[in-house]
């Protein structure tokens, strides 16, 4: 018997099987969301003068609505050089609720002394249905960056 079809015998056994299989489960999101530490070792933006802001982790997220720190998780985050030397960014965001969330991103590049060497890009909404995933995606212009901060916010919130 060759390869084929001992394959198609297969798959024609499996599925004559079907009413024996156990109950399939449907896949849930959990999330677990870490105690309040410290930012992470590394570069971050500080104030230097007056000392009144925390310190935010470059190449990073930043959760702009405390209350999102509990609704979304920041499941990936990757950067790479493109062909022309600028940074392509993608990010991949976990709604963790029951409800659809609609997220605004953004991305703020800065040189190797955290100088912006660019405006911040526009806001671009990230529609999350709910226990669902979603992908941010952003790419500079310049070649000159080094570092980044993903800002993230509620689009939905009303502005005060």
């Amino acid at each position: 018997m060759d390869a084929r079809t001992l394959g198609v015998l297969l798959a024609a056994s499996l599925l004559g099987l079907g009413g024996c299989t156990t109950e399939l489960r449907k896949p849930v999101v959990e999330c677990s969301f870490p105690s309040q530490a410290p930012p992470p070792p590394g570069s971050a933006l500080v104030a230097t003068q007056y000392g009144s802001i925390s310190p935010i982790p470059l190449d990073a997220v930043q959760f702009t609505d405390h209350a999102l720190t509990r609704q979304v998780a920041a499941q990936s985050l990757h950067a790479r050089r493109s062909p022309t030397n600028t940074v392509e960014l993608s990010a991949r965001f976990i709604n963790c609720t029951d409800a659809p969330l609609v997220l605004g991103a953004r991305t703020n590049f800065m040189d190797g002394s955290e100088r912006a060497v660019e405006a911040p890009s526009a806001w671009k909404n990230v529609i999350l249905q709910p226990r669902a995933m979603g992908d941010y995606r952003e790419s500079s212009l310049s070649a000159e960056v080094e570092h980044y901060v993903i800002e993230l916010r509620n689009a939905t919130a009303k502005a005060p």
